[in-house]
């Protein structure tokens, strides 16, 4: 079982996430979180275990894990009882960061407030937002903002204004641009320019679905979503197409046109030879 104890409860759909760095760091998450550096081969505890229990055994279960882009130590987890636990130092200990002014949970329903996305910011690793999969009763309670992530008490700001009271089961925020964020819901994607201050729909063309799922290609510019069934879609969104790095360049091993700087340019471009 590669470290993943047998006995876990976990979700049908279990949670899981990459990291940064060469290779990858990948997390999966059960009713505690696990952490892998050799492509899950082995996997390590990276959280208490489990990490809120509700018997000698078990605990509660994860739905979403976040990791920070810029450093592999800054983690952040949403669990089914609507409590959001975190580290931004690595720590196999994660404190319990929930907002005192997230949904409240009922009692006779635990799962109803269940968080359905905690994402970190990829331009800044104390910036997370985290959603909830409930139709609740109050505007606003869809999407919670920090900006303090580090802080043992982080304030945690309502931000889903313009957002039906509809579940919201995904949260990208764009690489190249941290105010414009899109978020999934059961009723299509919505879009913030303002970091989500303020939404607006993003669904043109798109069948009013239940939206799982999101990512966003940084290289080609494309914002990819999966459904509940009616597939995967796409569209193309605004900013700067990156070029793809290869490992398998020509080497300059002579220069046979001016100017002789032992660089190659624009007159000296030659593809197929590498010359």
């Amino acid at each position: 079982n590669n470290g993943i104890g047998c006995g876990n409860a976990v979700l049908f759909y279990a949670p899981m996430e990459r990291g940064p760095g060469n290779p990858n760091t990948i997390y999966f998450g059960t009713d505690r979180l696990y952490r892998s550096t050799n492509k899950g081969d082995a996997m390590q505890l990276a959280s208490q275990s489990p990490l809120v229990p509700v018997n000698a055994t078990q605990g509660v279960v994860l739905t979403t894990i976040g990791v920070s882009r810029q450093d592999d130590n800054v983690r952040i987890v949403g669990l089914r009882n609507g409590q959001v636990f975190a580290t931004t130092t690595g720590s196999a200990t994660l404190t319990d960061v929930t907002g005192a002014n997230f949904p409240a949970v009922n009692p006779a329903d635990p799962n109803r407030n269940s968080i359905g996305s905690a994402v970190i910011d990829p331009n800044n690793k104390f910036t997370a937002y985290v959603s909830f999969t409930s139709f609740s009763p109050l505007a606003g309670e869809q999407i919670f903002k920090t900006t303090n992530l580090n802080d043992p008490n982080p304030v945690w700001t309502p931000s889903s204004n313009g957002i039906p009271r509809v579940p919201v089961s995904s949260i990208v925020v764009d690489p190249q641009d941290s105010n414009s964020v899109y978020a999934g819901t059961d009723i299509g994607v919505f879009h913030s320019t303002d970091s989500g201050a303020t939404w607006s729909p993003y669904s043109t063309g798109l069948p009013r679905v239940a939206v799982f799922d999101m990512e966003i290609s940084n290289v080609q510019r494309i914002l990819r979503i999966a459904t509940h069934g009616r597939g995967i879609w796409e569209t193309t969104i605004p900013g700067v197409q990156l070029p793809i790095m290869r490992s398998s360049l020509p080497t300059l091993v002579a220069e046979g046109c001016a100017p002789a700087n032992n660089v190659i340019v624009a007159s000296e471009r030659n593809l197929g030879s590498g010359t």
